[in-house]
């Protein structure tokens, strides 16, 4: 396979209802590109969900990394760049970068894949093929940093319960890992300012009817996200949010 095969670019253009207040695309529509990208790119490989399915296998998003400069507004485009970057272990690595239409850089996101086994909800080896697609010859977003390994907010802070509906679900039928950075963010108390940075670990599946508890815990410009099952007590993830002032 030949290296430009391994670097996929993709252009999408912020429509309105990916915008927020500020007129610009919300961090949850950024990772949105960055999911989609991901998934488009996988097809081209033929390793996406669809063809992995009768293997009865799938992918999964086990942590992620995003760091923005400047947040696209409506109607520009956004030139997502993204390939694989090597396996270790059970997890596939991947990065992004996100390029205004004059291309300047306006972020940049590093991740870490699983494959599932259908069935049994448990992480599969890590298919041959996929150590194969790695770019070794292009510098790694982040440095490849993910960032520490984040642990649970103090008792203090906010939460929120959310209630998982149908539209919540993926094509793995559980929660997609969107909607868990939205509860996470939705905690955050008003006038942090704008999302500079992400990191989160997604740690377990949650499916319809759920109730999802949301904390959130800081003085800003850093606060600590945990999401648990209410039911259980489970910790499906965990955030941390950097915040800027602008």
């Amino acid at each position: 396979m030949s290296s430009s095969n391994k670097v996929w670019n993709e252009t999408v253009r912020v429509r309105s209802y990916e915008a927020g207040a500020d007129g610009c695309a919300s961090i949850l529509s950024i990772c949105n590109y960055l999911q989609e990208a991901a998934g488009n790119h996988a097809f081209a490989l033929g390793v996406a969900i669809d063809q992995l399915a009768v293997q009865n296998l799938s992918w999964v998003l086990s942590r992620l990394r995003v760091r923005m400069q400047t947040y696209p507004k409506w109607r520009e485009e956004v030139r997502i760049v993204t390939w694989p970057c090597g396996v270790e272990r059970l997890f596939a690595h991947r990065d992004f970068e996100l390029f205004g239409a004059g291309g300047q850089k306006l972020g940049v996101a590093t991740s870490s894949w699983l494959l599932l086994n259908i069935q049994k909800r448990r992480p599969a080896r890590m298919l041959d093929v996929v150590k194969d697609f790695a770019v070794s010859d292009r510098p790694r977003a982040l440095g490849g940093e993910l960032g520490e390994r984040l642990s649970a907010p103090p008792p203090s802070g906010t939460e929120r319960s959310f209630r998982v509906r149908g539209s919540d679900l993926d094509v793995n039928r559980h929660v997609n890992n969107v909607n868990y950075i939205e509860w996470a963010v939705e905690t955050v108390p008003a006038g942090a300012g704008t999302l500079a940075d992400l990191q989160v670990e997604f740690l377990a599946e949650s499916v319809g009817g759920d109730e999802v508890m949301s904390r959130c815990a800081g003085s800003g410009p850093v606060f600590q996200h945990e999401l648990t099952r209410t039911s259980d007590g489970r910790t499906l993830a965990l955030a941390r949010t950097e915040w800027v002032k602008k």
